[in-house]
C-alpha cells in the first residue's frame, strides 16, 4: 500500500549527546587525571529550554548515568526540558565534598554550554534519587564558594529548583547507627557526628537558611534504608520558615519502589517543573 502522508512539524527535534565530558579529577592516588561525564537530552529549538540536572543513587558505592535514560528521554519530551544524567565520584574514589563539587561543575558547565544547546541558564532544576536526592538539596542549600571546585569558575552552580526522591535529610540520625548502616563514615571519612559535617547536612542547613528555591520531596512510608521521618523532619522545619516545599508520601513504598517509576510520579515531576521554572 502507497499513502502519501504530511506531517506538520509542531516542535524540536531532541537529541542525545552520551559521554560529554564536563570535568577531570585526580583518580589514581592523585597520581592520574580522568573525565567525568554526563548524558544531555536537548532540543534543536529556537526557544532555550529549562534544564534538568538528574543525579542517580547507589549508596555512594556505584552510580550509572545510563540507567534512568528511558525515563529521562519521556520527561523531556513530554515536559519540554533539557535533560543531563551526569557522574560524580564514589567514597572509595574521594570523599565528601567531593561528589557535591563534582554535582556544582556539571551545572557550571551546562550553564558555559547554554548557546550550544539552547538550555535556558535562569531555570536551572535538579533532581535525584537517595545519594542523588541528598546531593540534590545539597546543591540548592549549600552555597560555600570553596565547593567551587575545577574549571568554568565564572558560571554559577545556583539551581531554581529541587525534586529530591527518598533522600538522606539528616546523615546524623541515630537509625543509622541502630541499623548498622556504616554509610556515614563511609561516605565522608569522618566519625559521626563531626562538625566539619554540618554543611554537608541538609537539616542543618536549612536550620540556617533563609532562602530557598522551591523543594518537593517524595518518599514512601515504608522506607527502611532512608526512614521516611527524614524528608517529613526536613518539610517541617522548611514549612516553619515560610519556604516554598511539599512533601508528597507515597503509601506502602520501599526505598527505590517500583512505585516511584509510574505514571502518576512523571505527572508531578511535569507539573512540578513546569511550574517552577
Amino acid at each position: 500500500m502507497h499513502k502519501l502522508v504530511e506531517i506538520e512539524p509542531k516542535r524540536a527535534q531532541f537529541n542525545v549527546v552520551s559521554d560529554l565530558s564536563f570535568t577531570q579529577v585526580d583518580t589514581w592516588f592523585n597520581h592520574t587525571r580522568k573525565d567525568l561525564k554526563l548524558n544531555l537530552i536537548y532540543a534543536e529549538s529556537m526557544q532555550k529550554l529549562p534544564c534538568l540536572i538528574w543525579i542517580c543513587g547507589g549508596g555512594f558505592e556505584m552510580v550509572d548515568k545510563n540507567a534512568h535514560l528511558a525515563y529521562l528521554s519521556k520527561l523531556a519530551l513530554q515536559g519540554n526540558f533539557a535533560i543531563a544524567s551526569i557522574e560524580y565520584r564514589l567514597a572509595n574514589e574521594a570523599k565528601m565534598p567531593a561528589a557535591l563539587e563534582d554535582v556544582k561543575a556539571a551545572i557550571r558547565f551546562l550553564r558555559s554550554q547554554s548557546d550550544r544547546f539552547n538550555l535556558d541558564p535562569k531555570r536551572f532544576g535538579i533532581f535525584g534519587e537517595s545519594a542523588g536526592g541528598y546531593l540534590s538539596l545539597l546543591a540548592a542549600l549549600n552555597h560555600d564558594k570553596n565547593l567551587e571546585v575545577g574549571n568554568k569558575l565564572e558560571y554559577s552552580s545556583d539551581v531554581q529548583a529541587v525534586f529530591a526522591w527518598y533522600p538522606v535529610c539528616d546523615i546524623f540520625d541515630e537509625y543509622f547507627e541502630k541499623t548498622g548502616d556504616n554509610f556515614l563514615q563511609n561516605w565522608t571519612g569522618f566519625p559521626s557526628k563531626s562538625p566539619a559535617l554540618y554543611d554537608l547536612n541538609p537539616i542543618n542547613l536549612a536550620e540556617k537558611e533563609n532562602n530557598f528555591v522551591p523543594i518537593l520531596l517524595i518518599h514512601g512510608n515504608k522506607d527502611t534504608l532512608v526512614p521516611f521521618s527524614q524528608s517529613k523532619r526536613l518539610y517541617d522545619i522548611l514549612e516553619s520558615k515560610g519556604a516554598d516545599v511539599d512533601l508528597c508520601e507515597v503509601e506502602k513504598a520501599g526505598h527505590a519502589d517500583i512505585r516511584f517509576f509510574q505514571e502518576p510520579l512523571l505527572d508531578l515531576m511535569l507539573e512540578f517543573f513546569t511550574k517552577k521554572l
